[in-house]
């Protein structure tokens, strides 16, 4: 039976890619759920360090699958869902946070759907400071299309808006102003 701290000492210094293959070779002898899902979630932390979101998806969502305790799954499969947001592929994000929303009850439901739609704002946000309007577009028609308060509807239609202008799509501009003008009225 493999320790953490084994797994701990065997990668410590080591480059993210050694560390990898290590991970993975501890992860086919690992013999025990604890063990399994502590190498998954090293695994999810370097491939997201790394920027390899599909894999770290992968790993947190293998480790949901090992847990048992529906706070950890919730909490596992949300961070599924963020890492596909960051990907965009907003299908399979989706699909996480309906596992995760499933295991929820009333008051984490609504926790969750706030929460995920938190981490649409933020990648939006983050895609807007690195100057990716098209990354930034997406993610907010994407958020656009989420329920949520008037309020926040509109602060994302207005953020839709200017983006469109910024990037010549004036058609879709026109028609998202025409729009919010007759919701408000």
């Amino acid at each position: 039976m493999v320790m953490k701290s084994e797994i701990e000492e065997a990668i410590k210094n080591k480059d993210d890619f050694v560390k990898i293959n290590y991970l993975m070779r501890f992860l086919r002898n690992a013999d025990n759920i604890e063990t399994r899902k502590f190498i998954l979630l090293k695994l999810a932390g370097i491939n997201e360090s790394r920027g390899m979101f599909r894999e770290a998806a992968r790993n947190v969502c293998s480790a949901a699958d090992l847990s048992v305790t529906f706070r950890e799954k919730i909490e596992f499969y949300m961070k599924e869902a963020e890492f596909y947001i960051k990907l965009g592929e907003f299908i399979f994000a989706d699909k996480a946070f309906q596992k995760a929303y499933s295991y929820g009850n009333a008051q984490e439901k609504m926790e969750m759907k706030a929460q995920y739609r938190e981490i649409y704002r933020m990648q939006a946000k983050i895609a807007e400071q690195q100057n990716k309007q098209r990354k930034a577009v997406e993610i907010y028609e994407k958020l656009y299309s989420i329920p949520q308060e008037e309020s926040k509807r509109i602060e994302v239609k207005e953020k839709l808006i200017e983006i469109y202008e910024k990037l010549g799509r004036l058609a879709e501009a026109r028609r998202l102003k025409n729009s919010t003008s007759q919701k408000i009225a």
